[in-house]
């Protein structure tokens, strides 16, 4: 946040190499369970080994994601806050690679 506000958008918006799939919609099991992973993501033994406990974790991740609401900003804020179609720094979900389209 601090380096935004000292030297503007381009370094943050090199260093984020994604976005959670989740500022419109409810996260998908596949990106929950890929997340969940990532936890363990230096250790493969622990990824396998874990595999269990990883998807009991998965099943409390989807019902939390599926009973909560979905935030709504009111009109006021998202129209003050609106970003421009010609923005180069806009960066959300869909702009995740291929891999991460769960």
């Amino acid at each position: 946040m601090r380096s935004y506000m000292e030297e503007g958008p381009q370094r943050p918006f090199e260093w984020t190499n994604y976005c959670l799939p989740i500022g419109d919609r409810h996260e998908s099991p596949g990106f929950g369970f890929l997340r969940l992973q990532m936890n363990f993501s230096g250790y493969p033994l622990g990824q396998i080994l874990l595999s269990p406990i990883i998807l009991f974790f998965l099943i409390g991740r989807l019902i939390a994601s599926h009973t909560s609401k979905l935030p709504v900003w009111p009109e006021d804020v998202e129209e003050a806050c609106a970003v421009d179609t010609n923005d180069p720094y806009v960066k959300d979900w869909r702009s995740n690679p291929p891999y991460l389209a769960l």
